[in-house]
């Protein structure tokens, strides 16, 4: 086999050498172009096999002719004989002498990473070429660095055996074709003048997935088509609004994409699965046709939701979970998950400040709020939403402050009091223990401002607004 028209550019295996000594290594070569085995197929590490070749010389000198030489050729850890090593797979370097004097010593077989030859130069050959077929039996997800051993010991001459140790780079790395789920959140504004129960947006964000350039066979990338369908859950805090049954002024619903998701019993949750190829689904990064694009979209596919009309909504965040991805395709192995991702909230129009953790409802440590901005004319409604709360005590509670409640335009409510508001329908909070604490006033330029106190000392003090 002639090496010096092998191909380099598109090594899937590169030799870089090290310090040179007694035996040089050259010219490394392999024959096919990289592969990058996508982790969603049953066995990555089985695209990873490529024939491999390089050169060997005493450095600066001939191998003695008639002297019979020990060469053992390890391979690095993780990287095997693809097939059993033959004698066809050594030849004569840039000498003109004919085929090498040499035969298998031991080693070589299928599988494994050491092979010893027995060689007798019947001339002043100058160099050896050899020629491996080799595999990776693991799947490395970095550059695979690894030590490709030569080691050549004459019988006589030299007296001492001599190594040359190179970084062998398996390029082809693999990864996961099919990414993580990316979301873009935007809030969607609850009504002030419709008391709270319609939503001014509805869109709460967008969704969309990746699928990068890895290779599901030894020429075929990972397609789109190569995913059968994606499915999610679209959770809501408080989703009283959101509930599909009986007859709502308004049928709520929440789409992906212009898709349909559908209610969880009457549970917070809807569920919805999307096959590939549905219409106006951009949830798959391709170019259309089933393949990548050289330029993919970066476009995210809508998430909308309609609220009934008949229900009061509070503050609360969303967020999309469960989001499971199922392959189809011979060789492909399980289904990918992505982590749990964060949509937009449902914010009143009004004021809004928080939330504030760290609250407290006994114990020497006290979060004291003085709220301002109150024009001192007119009624107005609020809302105090616990989450996170030590005693299960999360929730929306709401009443309204009159101009009577207020002293020098001003209030004050503390975490020790239960948040409780005099004169209000709010009354204490009890049993919260310890949460976090979101202010919602139907009016705006309400400003909440919080003093942290500890035995009496001030330990913090900030703005919600501000998220301090």
């Amino acid at each position: 086999m002639n090496f010096k028209k092998l191909l380099t550019a598109t090594s899937l295996i590169a030799l870089l050498s090290s310090t040179a000594s007694a035996v040089t290594i050259s010219d490394p070569t392999k024959l096919t172009a990289a592969v990058s085995p996508a982790l969603e197929m049953a066995a990555p590490s089985d695209l990873l096999t490529d024939t491999y070749g390089f050169r060997i010389a005493p450095d600066g000198a001939n191998f003695a002719v008639g002297v019979s030489h020990i060469i053992t050729i390890t391979l690095p850890a993780g990287v095997t004989f693809a097939t059993a090593v033959v004698t066809g797979d050594v030849g004569n370097g840039s000498t003109a002498t004919g085929p090498a004097s040499i035969a298998i010593n031991s080693g070589g077989l299928a599988g494994s990473s050491v092979v010893e030859f027995v060689y007798v130069p019947p001339a002043a050959d100058i160099d050896i070429d050899f020629d491996f077929d080799l595999a990776s039996s693991v799947c490395p997800t970095t550059a695979f660095p690894g030590n490709l051993t030569v080691s050549v010991a004459p019988t006589g001459f030299p007296t001492t055996s001599d190594t040359e140790t190179f970084k062998l780079f398996i390029t082809g790395k693999c990864g996961s074709a099919f990414t993580s789920a990316t979301v873009t959140a935007t809030n969607a504004v609850i009504d002030l003048d419709d008391d709270y129960k319609s939503l001014e947006t509805t869109s709460i964000g967008g969704l969309r997935f990746e699928i990068d350039a890895f290779n599901v066979d030894s020429t075929t990338l990972f397609l789109v088509a190569n995913v059968d369908k994606i499915s999610m859950d679209i959770v809501f805090e408080d989703g009283a609004a959101f509930d599909a049954s009986g007859t709502p002024t308004v049928t709520p619903s929440v789409k992906v994409a212009g898709l349909s998701a559908a209610q969880d019993g009457t549970t917070d949750t809807w569920k919805i699965t999307i096959p590939t190829g549905a219409a106006g689904v951009d949830l798959l990064i391709g170019d259309g046709g089933g393949g990548l694009a050289a330029s993919p979209s970066t476009a995210f596919a809508s998430i909308d939701i309609v609220a009934n009309e008949d229900v009061v909504m509070s503050n609360q965040s969303i967020k999309v979970e469960n989001i499971e991805v199922e392959f189809t395709g011979t060789g492909l192995g399980g289904d990918e998950t992505s982590a749990d991702k964060a949509l937009g909230k449902l914010v009143r129009e009004g004021t809004s400040a928080g939330p504030f953790d760290w609250n407290t409802e006994t114990g020497s440590v006290n979060s004291v709020y003085r709220i301002t901005g109150f024009d001192g004319l007119a009624d107005v409604a609020f809302t105090i939403q616990l989450t996170n709360t030590k005693g299960d005590k999360n929730g929306t509670w709401t009443g309204v402050i009159t101009p009577a409640m207020l002293t020098n335009g001003e209030l004050t409510v503390t975490s020790r009091t239960g948040f409780g508001l005099t004169g209000t329908s709010l009354a204490a909070i009890a049993g919260y223990a310890k949460g976090d604490v979101t202010f919602a006033f139907e009016a705006d330029g309400i400003d909440v401002d919080r003093l942290i106190s500890s035995g009496g000392v001030v330990a913090s003090f900030g703005s919600g607004l501000k998220d301090d």
